[in-house]
């Protein structure tokens, strides 16, 4: 299979919260969102959600 070349693309989702706001269901639920958020801008996204999300947070990560 050396000969094969893939291509792979990804979106992902993170949810940054402090444990006093509800728990680990609710950070679950929080990253879930933002997974959906980064698919629904297109490939290669990230989306961070909640209020420790730092505001130049996309600019940090690039996917390649």
């Amino acid at each position: 299979y050396s000969d094969i070349e893939i291509h792979v693309s990804c979106s992902i989702g993170i949810s940054a919260a402090d444990i006093k706001e509800g728990g680990y269901l609710e950070l679950y639920k929080k990253a879930d969102q933002a997974l959906y958020h980064a698919k629904s801008m297109g490939k290669r996204q990230i989306y961070c959600y909640g209020k420790y999300c730092p505001d130049n947070f996309k600019k940090d990560i690039y996917l390649t």
